[in-house]
């Protein structure tokens, strides 16, 4: 887990973050499980398909910028 970026320094630090983080992926499966039941599969994906590009577009602006700062920020160093 310290890999991944999770900090701790004790294994209790590391369980506990790993539980927290199974409970939120079983929690968000039960409410795709409901809302997929209810709308559908198809539907969902349609209407998700919007706020999922933007997201990514936003994604690739942050990526982008954070380059541009960090090359800069290299060449001032040297």
């Amino acid at each position: 887990m310290k890999d991944a970026g999770f900090a701790g320094d004790s294994y209790a630090d590391l369980l506990y973050s790993m539980i927290f983080l199974s409970t939120v992926n079983t929690i968000g499966n039960f409410i795709g499980l409901s809302l997929s039941s209810k709308y559908g599969r198809r539907e969902l994906i349609m209407k998700s398909m919007i706020p999922m590009g933007i997201a990514l577009i936003i994604l690739a602006g942050a990526m982008t910028v954070n380059t541009t700062m960090s090359s800069s920020v290299i060449s001032q160093c040297n």
